[in-house]
């Protein structure tokens, strides 16, 4: 078996971790038998302030054909006030590829208790590829302060049905006993009416799966409430976004969270891995950055690869890092960025 990885770490902290991720990536594989290639981009801050360049054109069709995946660090820099910049690095690879299905899970059972004695553990599925994230929109000025704002959230049915079919799909096989829709239905009328369709006629597909419905601000609540209540849940683009946040946060820490940016669809390419903490401009280069988020973020792919058991190895030698009381200082501990991730390696290799 062999693997194919195209990896840009990015900017802030993303080199840090994704070295750590790299290192174990290349352990693993070995462990394996996996022929593991690993091909380093730099596209990021420093490559643009000097090139003016972003991605170049044929390197989206290029990572679609001759990749596996592609492995992610971090996009940002405070030198950059531009949003294009960022848009036009992740949110372009992430919609030229169609990587509609943003799947971020939490059970990361070890931290759990050092915020509350109920545990978490769903799945988020967040669709990746439309809502306001389109820049559709705009600013018109009447002169001085009357300024009118713009903003297009934008939703087709093709988009949400096949990702309410991807989390009823992943509900099924999982053995997981309910998909949740999250939504704002009573504020944002047509859009709700579309999404909520769609998940009926989804759900009655899945009579063995509960269908469950809450509105985005009341679902925020109750997962800091109950988290328990919540299995698989489904959301667009802009609410999957503010709720896989929250949940990354009860569930540990935002440094902890992986997650898959994927077209189940794709017969080669398996998709774009990457942590979901930000760039962290004002710690970077100093060994202070989580990198449990990038190392899990590489178990996700590593499952997406077939390889099942060098995912469960990946998450549990993570897990049993932190329970050994090592953590980096986001989790309480004064682990380097360096250290957890050798820690990591050392428990692969037990």
């Amino acid at each position: 078996m062999n693997l194919k990885i195209a990896a840009i770490a990015g900017d802030g902290i993303g080199p840090e971790v994704l070295s750590e991720a790299l290192q174990a990536l290349r352990l693993l594989c070995d462990q394996e038998g996996v022929d593991l290639s690993v091909d380093e981009f730099p596209f990021g801050a420093d490559h643009y302030l000097s090139t003016g360049e972003l991605l170049p054109d044929a390197f989206v069709g290029r990572v679609r054909d001759d990749y596996h995946a592609v492995l992610f660090g971090a996009v940002g820099d405070p030198r950059i006030r531009d949003d294009a910049y960022g848009r036009g690095i992740l949110l372009r690879l992430r919609q030229e590829l169609d990587l509609y299905v943003n799947y971020r899970p939490y059970a990361f059972r070890a931290l759990n208790g050092l915020f509350r004695e109920q545990l978490l553990d769903c799945v988020v599925f967040r669709e990746n590829t439309e809502d306001v994230y389109t820049a559709s929109g705009g600013l018109l000025s009447r002169g001085g302060r009357n300024v009118l704002a713009i903003e297009n959230a934008i939703f087709t049915r093709e988009a949400v049905e096949r990702i309410v079919r991807c989390a009823f799909r992943h509900a099924a096989t999982e053995g997981r006993r309910s998909v949740m829709l999250c939504d704002k239905g009573n504020a944002m009328k047509f859009a709700g009416a579309l999404w909520r369709e769609v998940f009926r006629d989804v759900a009655a597909e899945h009579p063995g799966i509960e269908a469950r419905h809450m509105y985005i601000d009341a679902a925020c609540m109750e997962l800091v409430r109950d988290p328990g209540r919540f299995d698989v849940v489904v959301a667009s683009n802009l609410f999957g976004d503010i709720l896989s946040d929250l949940a990354a946060q009860m569930a540990g820490g935002i440094g902890f969270s992986p997650s898959a940016n994927r077209n189940p669809d794709h017969p080669h390419f398996l998709g774009l891995y990457e942590p979901v903490h930000g760039s962290a401009p004002d710690i970077a280069g100093q060994g202070l950055a989580n990198p449990a988020g990038a190392l899990l973020s590489v178990a996700l792919l590593l499952r997406d690869h077939g390889l099942k058991t060098a995912h469960d190895r990946m998450v549990q030698a993570v897990t049993a890092t932190v329970a050994s009381g090592l953590r980096t200082r986001d989790a309480g501990g004064q682990a380097s960025t360096a250290a957890f991730g050798a820690a990591v390696r050392r428990q692969l290799s037990a």
